[in-house]
């Protein structure tokens, strides 16, 4: 089975109109078409992806431009996503919205929890007409933990969804922050994956404000914003303190893995660990032995999504081995290689029993699919 662990949709205003909380109606997110073409959100007030200055986003939009002969740029043409995963012989794609990545930056966090909860909504109406072949992972608006919880709860036990996404940092806090120990908890109890997915232009990113072109913020704030997430995960103790949590580190590819796991050991085994002390809250201690940080990924709970045609993926795998690499085509965004994604993988020089596990196995095991 091929499983696609990061595909994508874009997110029409009728979550907005149909789906969100009358109560929020004045405040709903619009997305909008500018003179020359470019689909953006306006969200209170900001125009996401931010177009041009310090920290840009993509130029080429995230609403109106699309891989030429895709034929589901959102969920409205359910039929037509499923011939184009045909085209690959996908058998099973994960989907993460496009705007909503920004969800964790919205001020007004009781906006940002019913906004979560109408796209939550709609993405399980519109997978359920794929029977099982199109699935999701929950939106949840970090800035009320519980709330959040609730959320991630509510999707995973009643909307069908199999992960949850989450940002690299939510605002100034990093992932390990003691007030987010309850939606750990949740997330743990529910047993879905955790989709870590960055982007540029949306919301504040590690070294993206150093930029304003947007050459350097996508190379530089993508992979460092990732990073940063993992370190908070295993150095502040978040997969100690949860040791059923499953991760999957998204959209950055996987040639980065052996650099930073190397180093992240050589840290371990000299005991270099968090303080107890968070910004002024106490941190809870894991009891036990703190896991080696490269048996997270030798041991398949933290996955890297790996680019179509990457030539470092087969040092990776001989690096790392191949339970912690997983298959993402990132369609129909326009850079994506559809429909050419999965030839790559399938013509690397690596054992056959590695590409299985690239293409389908890792994410399975993520995400809790073919059970």
């Amino acid at each position: 089975m091929i499983i696609d662990a990061d595909g994508h949709t874009h997110v029409s205003n009728v979550v907005f109109d149909e789906y969100l909380d009358p109560a929020f109606r004045a405040k709903r997110p619009r997305y909008v078409e500018l003179d020359d073409g470019r689909g953006v959100y306006i969200i209170e007030g900001r125009v996401i992806i931010k177009p041009s200055g310090w920290g840009p986003g993509t130029p080429l939009s995230i609403g109106s431009r699309r891989l030429e002969g895709c034929q589901s740029f959102g969920m409205e043409n359910i039929a037509g996503r499923l011939a184009d995963l045909d085209r690959e012989g996908i058998d099973v794609q994960v989907i993460y919205p496009n705007v909503l990545m920004s969800i964790n930056s919205f001020d007004d966090a009781a906006l940002a929890t019913a906004v979560a909860h109408a796209y939550n909504q709609w993405m399980s109406d519109r997978c359920a007409e794929s029977k099982g072949r199109l699935r999701y992972a929950a939106v949840v608006a970090l800035q009320d933990p519980l709330a959040a919880a609730d959320e991630v709860e509510y999707a995973a036990t009643k909307l069908g969804a199999v992960g949850v996404m989450v940002p690299g940092t939510v605002g100034a806090r990093t992932l390990d922050h003691p007030d987010l120990y309850p939606f750990w908890e949740r997330v743990e109890n529910c047993d879905v994956g955790v989709g870590i997915h960055t982007v540029t232009g949306m919301y504040p990113t590690v070294g993206a404000d150093l930029f304003d072109h947007f050459f350097g913020s996508k190379a530089v704030a993508m992979p460092l914003t990732l990073t940063v997430a993992l370190v908070s995960l295993i150095a502040g103790g978040i997969a100690d303190l949860f040791p059923r949590l499953r991760f999957g580190l998204l959209e950055t590819g996987c040639g980065w893995l052996p650099y930073w796991l190397e180093r992240l050991d050589d840290l371990h085994e000299r005991g270099e660990h968090e303080p107890a002390i968070y910004h002024g809250v106490l941190r809870r201690k894991p009891s036990g032995k703190r896991t080696r940080p490269s048996d997270l990924f030798t041991s398949g709970r933290m996955i890297v999504s790996c680019e179509p045609g990457e030539k470092t993926l087969p040092y990776v795998v001989s690096t790392v081995g191949d339970q912690c690499i997983m298959y993402a085509s990132d369609y129909p965004h326009p850079d994506s290689k559809w429909p050419n994604t999965v030839a790559p993988i399938q013509k690397a020089e690596m054992a056959a029993v590695a590409k299985q596990r690239i293409l389908g196995e890792n994410a399975a095991r993520l995400y809790k699919l073919g059970e």
